[in-house]
C-alpha cells in the first residue's frame, strides 16, 4: 500500500518535530499523482511561523516536477524544475538539498527515462520546525496533493560526495533496490517509511519503518488513506536485510 491523499479533503501527514533544519540532507520516494494542471506539494520541511521559509517537492501548474528551497517572498527564485508530470503513473523522485546555493533533483519517469534539475540561487530558509506529506505546511498550508506516496527515506547528508548531478545508476538502484541497498546512503538514513501497511506511526512495523537517530512520529490530518503500492522487485532491500550492493 501507499499513503494516499485527496486535496479536496486537505489531507496531510504531519511530523511536528523537524528531524533536520537545513542542508545538507536528501529525500527520496515513489509518487503517483492523480491530477495535473495545478500546483501540488508532495512533501515539505517548513517554518510554521510564516510563509517564506521552507524546502519542498512539488508538481507545478505547468506539469513540471519542482525542487524548491526558499527564504524569499517570491519563491520562484529558488525553484529548479523538470518535465513531466503524468497522471496515474508512478515516478521515483530524489531531491538533494546540498547547500544554500546547490539543490538537485532526479526523477525516474514512468517511461524509464531519468531527468535532472538543479538550482543555484542563494536561499537559506530559517525557523524550520515541521515536516509534512501532502501539502506545503507553513503557516497557511497550501497546495494539497492528490495521489500516492510510498517508500520514503531521508538522510542527514548529501548522498553523492561531489555535489554534482546524481548518477542515473544510483537513481535506479534506489528506486528498485531501496536506500538500504547502498551502504554509503544507508548509514546516514534518519528515517525510512514504506507506507505499506499504515500511513501514521500507530501502525509502525520494524520491517516497514526505520529510525536512524530518534523515532519520528507522524499524525494523520483529515483521513489520509492507503492505496496501491508501486510494484517493486523481490530483491528490494528492507531495513535489517543484507543486500547485493551497488558500488558508487
Amino acid at each position: 500500500m501507499a499513503a494516499f491523499f485527496a486535496s479536496a479533503s486537505s489531507q496531510k501527514l504531519l511530523n511536528s518535530v523537524a528531524p533536520v533544519t537545513g542542508p545538507p540532507f536528501s529525500v527520496g520516494f515513489w509518487a503517483y499523482p492523480t491530477t495535473t494542471g495545478t500546483t501540488r506539494y508532495l512533501w515539505s520541511l517548513s517554518d510554521t511561523a510564516g510563509t517564506i521559509n521552507y524546502y519542498t517537492i512539488a508538481q507545478s501548474a505547468s506539469n513540471d516536477w519542482n525542487v524548491l528551497q526558499t527564504d524569499d517572498a517570491s519563491p520562484t527564485g529558488g525553484t529548479a524544475g523538470v518535465s513531466a508530470v503524468t497522471a496515474n503513473q508512478w515516478v521515483y523522485i530524489v531531491a538533494r538539498y546540498i547547500s544554500g546555493t546547490n539543490r538537485r533533483m532526479a526523477v525516474k519517469l514512468h517511461t524509464g527515462e531519468i531527468v535532472h534539475a538543479a538550482g543555484a540561487i542563494n536561499d537559506n530558509p530559517t525557523g524550520i520546525d515541521v515536516m509534512a506529506f501532502g501539502c506545503l505546511n507553513h503557516s497557511a498550508p497550501t497546495g494539497f496533493f492528490d495521489g500516492g506516496i510510498a517508500e520514503f527515506w531521508m538522510t542527514n547528508s548529501d548522498i553523492q560526495a561531489d555535489g554534482a548531478q546524481l548518477l542515473d545508476s544510483t537513481v535506479r538502484q534506489l528506486a528498485y533496490g531501496g536506500p538500504f541497498s547502498v551502504p554509503h546512503i544507508a548509514k546516514n538514513i534518519i528515517e525510512y517509511r514504506s507506507f505499506w501497511k499504515h500511513p501514521t506511526s500507530e501502525g509502525d512495523d520494524a520491517s516497514e519503518v526505520f529510525h536512524g537517530v530518534a523515532r519520528q512520529t507522524w499524525t494523520n490530518t483529515n483521513g489520509v488513506t492507503i492505496g496501491p503500492h508501486p510494484p517493486l522487485p523481490y530483491w528490494y532491500v528492507k531495513p535489517g536485510q543484507t543486500a547485493r550492493i551497488l558500488t558508487v
